[in-house]
C-alpha cells in the first residue's frame, strides 16, 4: 500500500452500463487525487446478510471533478445492492489501496493483458504510458464477445488486440495465447526496446501470464549465455500464487502488488495484478 489511504464517504454521481459491466462514478477527491492505475478501493455494502466491504480495481480518476470509477459484474447479493442505488446514494469507502503499477524508466514496449472487467483499470494504465511516450498494445480477452470488456479506439496511442475463447470476436483462443505471439514478436531482439508486461485478471490468467514471460528469459538467456539473470528492481512483497489463493477473498487486505522485474536485455519485465476479489457471496465470474 503506497501514498495517503482516504476513508470517505462519496456520493454516486452516475451509474451506466459498459457492455456486460456496470460502471459507477462516484464523488471521492482525496481518493482522485492519489489514486495511480493498479489501485483499487474497499465498499461498505448494505445487502442482506453482507458483512465485509467489496473491494474494487480503480478504472479511472477525474481530478477536475474529483470522481473515481469503478466497473464491476453483478455476480452476487453485494455487487447488485451497488449496481441498483439511486444517484445520490452516499458510500463508504476506503481508498486508494494496493500498490500501484510501475511505469518503466525509459520508453518501452508495453503489453497489457486482462480478462473480462480486468481490462477495466488496464485502460487508464494504457492512457497513463502512451502519455509517457511508451509504444502500448493492450490484449483485450473474455470467454465469448458478450462479456469482452469495451475499449475505445485510441489510433496513433494504443494498439487493441480481442480475444475471445470462442471466436465470436476477434482472435480465437485463451488472451495468454496472443500473449506469447507478441512476446514472440520481441523487437528487443533487434534494437535494445525493453518489453514490460502488465496485468490484471483471474489468477489461472496471471499464472500463464508469468509463464509465458518466464519461457522467453528462457529463449533470451539461452542466445545470450553471458547475460546475467533477472534481478528485482525493488524487493517484492508478492505472495506466491499458493498464499494469495489461500487468502480470504472480500477482506480488506490489497489484492497481490504489481512485480517489477529489471530483466537482462531484452528480456521482457512482469507486473501482474489479480483483480479485485470479491466475497465467498460473490464469486469472480
Amino acid at each position: 500500500m503506497t501514498g495517503t489511504v482516504d476513508v470517505t464517504t462519496g456520493a454516486l454521481v452516475a451509474r451506466r452500463p459498459v457492455g456486460a459491466y456496470h460502471a459507477l462514478s462516484i464523488a471521492a477527491p482525496a481518493i482522485a487525487a492519489n489514486a495511480a492505475p493498479g489501485q483499487f478501493v474497499s465498499v461498505g455494502v448494505d445487502a442482506v446478510d453482507t458483512v465485509l466491504r467489496r473491494p474494487f480495481a480503480i478504472a479511472g480518476v477525474d481530478t477536475g471533478a474529483g470522481t473515481i470509477e469503478l466497473v464491476m459484474a453483478v455476480v452476487g447479493a453485494g455487487t447488485a445492492w451497488l449496481a441498483s442505488r439511486p444517484v445520490s446514494t452516499p458510500l463508504d469507502i476506503v481508498g486508494p489501496l494496493g500498490t500501484s503499477f510501475v511505469p518503466p524508466e525509459r520508453p518501452a514496449r508495453c503489453l497489457l493483458v486482462g480478462g473480462g472487467y480486468g481490462v477495466a483499470p488496464l485502460a487508464w494504465l494504457a492512457s497513463r504510458l502512451a502519455a509517457g511516450g511508451n509504444a502500448v498494445e493492450l490484449l483485450n480477452g473474455a470467454r465469448t464477445a458478450s462479456v469482452l470488456y469495451p475499449v475505445a479506439p485510441r489510433p496513433g496511442q494504443v494498439t487493441v488486440h480481442e480475444v475471445t475463447e470462442d471466436g465470436s470476436r476477434g482472435a480465437t483462443g485463451l488472451v495468454t495465447d496472443a500473449l506469447r505471439a507478441r512476446l514472440a514478436d520481441h523487437p528487443g531482439q533487434h534494437d535494445g526496446t525493453p518489453t514490460v508486461v502488465h496485468a490484471c485478471g483471474p489468477m489461472p490468467m496471471l499464472v500463464a501470464v508469468a509463464g509465458a514471460v518466464k519461457a522467453l528469459r528462457g529463449v533470451l538467456r539461452s542466445q545470450s549465455p553471458s547475460a546475467p539473470a533477472a534481478t528485482p528492481s525493488r524487493p517484492s512483497t508478492t505472495p506466491s500464487p499458493a498464499a494469495r489463493a489461500a487468502r480470504a477473498p472480500g477482506t480488506a487486505t490489497a489484492p497481490p502488488p504489481a512485480t517489477q522485474a529489471r530483466p537482462a536485455r531484452p528480456a521482457a519485465q512482469t507486473a501482474t495484478k489479480r483483480a479485485a476479489p470479491q466475497t465467498a457471496a460473490d464469486p469472480p465470474p
